[in-house]
């Protein structure tokens, strides 16, 4: 994502990692804020150059989920001073931890769906569960939480390596979540409608 001059080059655009103040950023997982770009042998100015708008001073912060970069922020050219100062890092920081939550919960709930219907479709080709119809309509539900997405990979991933290791073992696990299922509707008073 990107505004101001030059954002609409700057969305798509593709540099790999460790090049320019950005890549430096992403591989160290340290900000880095700079007060002339012109004297900064990282500064990638034919990148730059490409986007059609070459900043005076940069302060870029790293995307962190779970101490890993997953991206980079920057800010270019700040209005009211030459350059930018430990206030402006403090902030861009705490923008940047909140974005790197987000971001990762949304690049999370987006496969999230695809991922289970291609684990349910395998298992329904393999005849270990009959067809459900209803699927995808319970899929289309409320998103979930960052952590919620986080924990329905995970037990894909489970059900994945255990569907990987043979039929009785996958037919053993479908039993057992459904008759926790089963357990877990009898307590709340919900009826199946399988």
């Amino acid at each position: 994502m990107a505004t101001g001059a030059g954002a609409g080059e700057v969305v798509g655009l593709r540099i790999p990692v460790g090049q320019g103040i950005a890549g430096y950023v992403v591989v160290t997982g340290q900000p880095l804020a700079v007060s002339s770009v012109d004297e900064d042998p990282r500064f990638a100015r034919e990148t730059a150059k490409k986007t059609g708008y070459v900043p005076r001073s940069i302060l870029a912060m790293p995307l962190l989920y779970q101490d890993r970069p997953i991206g980079v922020i920057e800010v270019l050219d700040k209005i009211d001073a030459p350059s930018f100062g430990i206030q402006d890092m403090e902030l861009l920081g705490i923008f940047a931890r909140q974005a790197a939550i987000a971001i990762r919960g949304s690049m999370a709930s987006q496969h999230i769906g695809q991922a289970l219907l291609a684990g349910i479709s395998r298992l329904v080709e393999d005849g270990a569960v009959s067809p459900m119809p209803n699927v995808e309509q319970a899929l289309a539900g409320p998103e979930p939480t960052p952590a919620e997405a986080e924990e329905i990979v995970a037990f894909a991933d489970i059900l994945s390596q255990l569907g990987r290791m043979g039929e009785a073992e996958r037919q053993s696990c479908v039993h057992l979540v459904r008759t926790f299922l089963d357990y877990a509707q009898s307590r709340m008073g919900v009826t199946d409608e399988r």
